[in-house]
């Protein structure tokens, strides 16, 4: 097989969504496909990570309640079997409903807490970008001055003395 048909074949099957290995080879050798073959397995597929489920204080509350009114032998289960929910859902929901009602079940936003502003902190990062800002300039000044020294010496061109008599 030439180059081009290599390439051409490889296209081929590409273009072509088969279900089977076989079939994807005959399209490829130019072959009559054989269809009693093994399907191909399913395509793997990476899902997002499913969405963590919050509940509101209401619904919380109604579920307690509703637990906490149940009288015969299994009718608990079956509420968590019918809501989808886990026994450790409602022990916990049942600490925060006695902890303090509708304010104890309201989710708690998860992650590290964020702390309070230090109001100077703005003014430290204001300084601190004009004391950079400052330092590239005096920086820059330092380059000029010493290529204003080389260019002096190269040329014999003296350079004044700063006075000392204090007028600065």
């Amino acid at each position: 097989m030439s180059k081009d048909e290599r390439q051409h074949a490889r296209s081929a099957v590409v273009k072509v969504q088969t279900e089977s290995v076989t079939e994807k080879r005959a399209v490829v050798l130019d072959l009559p496909a054989i269809k009693d073959q093994q399907p191909l397995p399913p395509a793997t597929e990476v899902l997002e990570r499913p969405a963590r489920r919050t509940f509101t204080a209401e619904f919380k509350r109604r579920i307690v309640e509703e637990a906490a009114a149940a009288k015969e032998p299994g009718a608990i289960g079956a509420l968590l079997r019918r809501h989808g929910l886990y026994s450790s859902h409602l022990t916990k929901w049942r600490e925060q409903y006695q902890a303090g009602a509708l304010s104890g079940l309201s989710p708690r936003k998860r992650g590290p807490k964020v702390s309070p502003k230090n109001p100077l902190m703005e003014r430290v990062a204001q300084l601190e970008r004009e004391k950079t800002k400052l330092e590239k300039r005096l920086a820059q000044a330092a380059t000029i001055i010493e290529f204003q020294k080389k260019i002096s010496e190269i040329l014999g061109i003296p350079l004044s003395q700063p006075s000392s008599d204090g007028d600065d």
